[in-house]
């Protein structure tokens, strides 16, 4: 259907534009000049309030620094149309003209960048959404990273492990976001197994000597302390304990090794699965 659309007012959109060459041989060379000047000068123009508008966004807490970039694009193609149909409308070609044209060419463009228009899109409903913003650390589309830039086709996403992950709008509005920052702090949860002969009050203990010693973790919410299940040949335990969403990583692999140092000193015993295997003496 919209192809059928592009081909009917395909001679419309030649005949418009054959009017166009036909007015600028017929302008007068004052008109030409003005339209020149408009042009230069214009663009001169454009890219000096490109420069203060992106100078003042740096310095607003109006918009997050997430929107600049959408709304520099924006502005800077909005500020260019204006300058052409300025241009256009001194050598004496109709505003109005520009109407035919543009509906054609939109309909041409979407068809060919349905994707990209779609990525663009759906920067702006993850703008308007807001379910993160650069710095923060975010799980989307099976990649975890901190959000590096959102841009108007793809977010950026630096991973832990050094890669800049490309991922584009249209596939972030369709896939479920974790966002482990937006809270501000993060909870830790230790699972571990403890042999019967340590009580719980012992292997608590030792638990909570282990974070005091590692130290950075949140006084409120309290940490918890679990008995959690009744195994074959140990008891389950797990512990939670918050800390702030920036130190999450460090304070969980710091938590793990002095937990093992403690429990070592303390004299609980980690357990893993075994068999016991009783012989019984031989008939004589």
């Amino acid at each position: 259907m919209d192809l059928a659309l592009v081909e009917g007012n395909g001679q419309e959109v030649a005949q418009t534009v054959e009017n166009y060459f036909q007015i600028l041989s017929s302008a007068e060379r004052r008109q030409l000049i003005t339209a020149a000047a408009i042009l230069v000068l214009g663009i001169l123009a454009v890219k000096l309030i490109i420069r203060l508008v992106k100078k003042g966004l740096k310095h607003s807490r109006a918009l997050p620094p997430s929107t600049h970039t959408i709304v520099l694009t924006i502005l800077r193609f909005v500020l260019y149309f204006v300058v052409v149909v300025t241009a256009a409308n001194a050598v004496g070609i109709p505003i109005s003209s520009f109407v035919a044209i543009l509906s054609v060419v939109g309909i041409a463009v979407s068809l060919a960048v349905q994707g990209l228009l779609s990525n663009l899109v759906g920067g702006f409903i993850l703008l308007g959404a807001k379910p993160f913003e650069v710095g923060d650390f975010v799980e989307a589309d099976g990649v975890s990273g901190s959000v590096a830039e959102i841009g108007t086709m793809y977010t950026r996403l630096q991973a832990p492990d050094g890669r800049l992950v490309f991922i584009p709008n249209s596939s972030l509005n369709t896939q479920k976001i974790i966002n482990y920052t937006a809270l501000g702090k993060r909870r830790i949860t230790l699972t571990f197994s403890v042999s019967y002969d340590d009580p719980p009050e012992k292997v608590r203990e030792a638990v909570l000597l282990a974070a005091e010693r590692v130290g950075g973790f949140l006084a409120e919410p309290a940490p918890m302390f679990q008995l959690e299940t009744y195994g074959d040949s140990a008891i389950g335990y797990n512990f939670h304990i918050w800390c702030d969403g920036a130190d999450f990583i460090r304070l969980k692999y710091a938590l793990n090794e002095t937990l093992y140092t403690v429990f070592r000193e303390k004299g609980v015993t980690f357990t893993y699965p075994h068999l016991n295997v009783h012989t019984l003496p031989a008939e004589t």
